[in-house]
């Protein structure tokens, strides 16, 4: 499966967020984010997440539903790798946020 790079501009558009909000919220950079909706890269898993949660999407969300047939065992792995990487995300942003304080 690959990341849909409209997917990444409708989600942040629908969020209500610049380019420069959304590199904020996801702790990367406004270039990446253009890099990314323009399709010339694409954001790895933990930076994905990130996006996710910035703007209230799912991780699912990002992905083409094009012709590619995954099977399950892949899809599952995907899955676990990205909740993994949530989670690390998460616990790097609340330490951020806790150091900030």
């Amino acid at each position: 499966m690959k990341v849909d790079p409209t997917r990444i501009r409708s989600a942040r558009l629908a969020a209500g967020l610049s380019r420069d909000r959304l590199a904020l919220r996801a702790r990367t950079s406004a270039r990446n984010i253009a890099r990314w909706e323009d399709g010339n890269n694409a954001p790895r898993s933990e930076a994905l997440a990130a996006i996710a949660e910035a703007t209230g999407q799912d991780v699912a969300y990002f992905f083409s539903n094009g012709d590619e047939s995954e099977t399950d065992e892949e899809d599952a792995d995907l899955d676990a790798a990205l909740l993994v990487a949530l989670k690390n995300w998460r616990v790097g942003h609340l330490n951020h946020e806790e150091a900030a304080a």
